[in-house]
């Protein structure tokens, strides 16, 4: 369940840096750091701190407490957890639509 939950998260993170609705990229990924966002996925919601340098911190509805790194790939955010999605890199390509950023099954919120 816990993957299902978070198989998307890399498409987390993000809300309104990006210059128009459509793919983002890279360098409008980019721009997103640092912020902090609020991700809703089914069955959770997500705290997200994403920071300069690659970090990232998370904080699930569920009480989940959890830090990584995200980097890009070309056009791709990719995010590396200590625990969640079991210690395996995610990568995917983000949409911005309507000032929210969506993924395969999250979207995102800046605070």
């Amino acid at each position: 369940m816990r993957l299902f939950l978070f198989s998307g998260f890399a498409a987390l993170i993000f809300a309104t840096a990006a210059q128009a609705d459509g793919l983002m990229t890279g360098a409008e990924v980019q721009q997103l750091a640092p912020g902090h966002y609020h991700v809703v996925a089914p069955g959770v919601t997500i705290e997200v701190d994403l920071g300069l340098h690659g970090k990232v911190s998370v904080v699930t509805s569920k009480g989940e407490h959890d830090k990584g790194r995200w980097h890009l790939n070309g056009d791709r955010f990719c995010v590396k957890f200590n625990k969640l999605l079991d210690h395996k890199e995610n990568c995917e390509l983000l949409n911005s639509s309507g000032g929210e950023i969506k993924g395969n099954v999250l979207s995102a919120f800046m605070r």
